[in-house]
């Protein structure tokens, strides 16, 4: 996945968290959201160091 792609997928699960918490679903969806939210932002953070490396 490329980091735009990358980005697009945050702001979409990004946006059901939103929804999520707006409609009060269950804790256990809300942690489950919040829970892939956290590892693709992380993986976009692996992305964009390593990029940062190369350039060097």
């Amino acid at each position: 996945m490329t980091q735009s792609e990358l980005k697009e997928k945050i702001e979409e699960v990004r946006k059901t968290l939103d929804t999520a918490i707006e409609t009060k679903a269950g804790f256990g969806k809300i942690l489950d959201i919040s829970q892939s939210l956290d590892r693709l932002i992380e993986e976009y953070m692996q992305m964009n160091t390593q990029s940062c490396m190369v350039k060097q």
